[in-house]
């Protein structure tokens, strides 16, 4: 059986920048192939600034599993990472850094197009 699974835009990057470039690059890398380093948990952009909670690929079977939210720098061109002591901790660590749009408290005033007075 096949599923058909759009996944969920998370960040978006302009890849003809090259430094956004760079980052999608090191991204895919760190997170695919035969030995990835991280399993992603959820990532957020923040201007120039990326958010991402992971999880650790384990490098033994018996190793416990480690998590940490990572922040990647589009104009710095580097990652740097706060470990954390749960996945559920580096999931709310990446709430508080970037809330969901939809979790933003609601404007006090909200006008609509019909709202506004027309000028003849």
């Amino acid at each position: 059986m096949q599923t058909n699974c759009t996944p969920t835009v998370v960040a978006t990057l302009d890849l003809t920048d090259e430094n956004q470039r760079i980052i999608q690059t090191l991204i895919e890398r760190t997170h695919t192939g035969r030995w990835p380093l991280w399993r992603s948990l959820g990532m957020r952009r923040l201007g120039g600034l990326i958010f991402e909670a992971v999880q650790w690929s384990p490098r033994r079977r018996t190793s416990h599993p480690q998590y940490s939210l990572l922040r990647w720098d589009i104009a710095g061109l580097g990652v740097s990472w706060q470990d954390m002591p749960s996945q559920i901790a580096a999931i709310e660590a990446l709430e508080a850094a970037v809330p969901r749009l939809n979790a933003l408290p609601k404007p006090a005033l909200s006008l609509s197009i019909n709202d506004i007075p027309r000028v003849d």
